[in-house]
């Protein structure tokens, strides 16, 4: 790989495993407010909590989602770190790595500060990924160069898909 090629890191499933710590985390959070938990999920998600549980109430969901966060931060030894991407991360200047995220801030600073890897980028960028065209000129100013510089990895099928279609180089990280 040509040396001034940037690398674009998602984090959840990507950088670090999460899948079963998140479900874990959101199962608790459920249990202790008195909610059944989600077992049949690959992984849970606020929008899938809220679906199965309609009947709760803002302050409810505020309280899971905290409850869910310190859960989380709580157990970061449960995360599996992602082993080719974290030897990937460790091979690479920090000046050309930036770590791409629609994960909680907390979370993810969190769990790279457990796994020591904090100063493995020259930046983040939090983004929903709702709109990939603006995320993607932020990356570009960010890292000083144009899109055909980037290489994105990336575990979301639908995000890939949208990487692909621009002409993005991007490599599917699977489990």
């Amino acid at each position: 790989m040509r040396k001034n090629k940037r690398h674009i890191f998602d984090f959840d499933n990507t950088i670090m495993l999460t899948d079963v710590l998140n479900n874990e985390a959101y199962n608790y959070a459920l249990e202790t407010v008195g909610l059944k938990p989600i077992t049949d999920r690959k992984r849970i998600t606020r929008e899938i909590v809220f679906h199965e549980h309609s009947e709760i109430d803002e302050q409810q969901r505020a309280k899971i989602i905290n409850l869910k966060q310190m859960y989380f931060i709580e157990n970061l030894s449960k995360c599996i770190p992602n082993a080719s991407m974290m030897r990937l991360l460790k091979e690479q200047n920090p000046e050309r790595c930036l770590l791409w995220t629609s994960a909680e801030k907390v979370r993810v600073l969190s769990t790279l500060n457990y796994y020591s890897i904090q100063d493995s980028f020259k930046a983040f960028l939090y983004s929903n990924k709702t709109d990939l065209r603006h995320d993607i000129r932020k990356i570009c100013e960010i890292m000083k160069c144009d899109i055909s510089d980037l290489v994105f990895y990336e575990d979301s099928h639908k995000t890939i898909n949208y990487l692909n279609e621009v002409g993005a180089k991007v490599i599917s990280v699977n489990e």
